[in-house]
């Protein structure tokens, strides 16, 4: 997977779908792995057609009020056609209070290896005991970073994992294989790791939450409209009775071809 490990902003995955104009939305699922809010972000996302042909699209988006620590959801609206995503990159990204800038450059977006996951059950479950329901693998060190068991790859020269701020000196010494087989769990904790791991639910898709939303908003439109006739009834029916009604008991006046009769 390619990405810049300088960025403040993780992208913890996208996807993709189609809109009712035959248009590709994708939708990214963002951290704010910082300590300041961010008002603006430029996003550039490399795709691919049909034929082959490769392009790229740069989206801005500002007045963001992205709170500190904090996920955000961004959609970048693609032109027609049958594209595939290839790579998103943030290339600016701007602060609260007229900070400094950060700028992303192209020769820092590289790839690294994926994140490998633990096949043995029990052995997952046991690291989750230990280490925390988000630890999903076992640390790892290469050339010029670092795997965290929560899965994110840090630069060498961070002391803390800048995802979920374990030091890597407590993940390295705790949560390699061999400690996490070795270590004793808390009492209870041993019948936990051996159950297998639950099944969760499977993700639903991007159209699907589409189609809800979609669907969701037609209810509440509807909704509106029918509080709105109930409205206007009751203020016709109030305007009705509040009208003069013609008064029954006055006698009408005798004409004089009456009266000469």
């Amino acid at each position: 997977m390619r990405q810049d490990l300088t960025c403040p902003v993780e992208l913890r995955s996208w996807e993709r779908a189609r809109d009712d104009r035959g248009r590709v939305r994708v939708y990214l699922k963002v951290f704010n792995l910082s300590t300041r809010e961010i008002r603006e972000a430029d996003v550039v996302l490399t795709w691919r057609g049909e034929q082959g042909e490769r392009g790229e699209k740069k989206v801005s988006f500002e007045n963001l009020n992205w709170a500190a620590r904090s996920r955000q959801r961004l959609t970048v609206t693609l032109t027609a056609g049958d594209v595939q995503v290839r790579a998103v990159r943030f290339v600016r990204l701007a602060f609260a209070g007229y900070e400094k800038e950060w700028i992303g450059r192209r020769e820092r977006f590289v790839s690294y290896p994926g994140t490998p996951g633990i096949r043995d059950a029990r052995l997952a479950r046991r690291l989750s005991v230990l280490a925390g329901p988000d630890a999903v693998c076992f640390p790892r060190r290469d050339s010029d970073s670092w795997l965290c068991v929560c899965g994110r790859r840090n630069l060498n020269d961070r002391p803390r994992c800048v995802r979920c701020r374990r030091r890597r000196e407590t993940v390295f010494a705790r949560y390699q294989k061999e400690k996490v087989l070795e270590a004793r769990l808390p009492h209870g904790a041993e019948d936990a790791a051996r159950r297998p791991l639950t099944q969760f639910r499977q993700p639903v898709s991007a159209r699907e939450k589409y189609l809800r939303q979609k669907k969701l908003l037609w209810r509440r439109t509807a909704m509106l409209l029918i509080l709105l006739c109930l409205l206007l009834f009751a203020l016709w029916c109030a305007n009705r009775a509040a009208a003069p009604r013609p008064n029954t008991d006055v006698i009408p006046p005798v004409r004089a071809a009456q009266t000469a009769d």
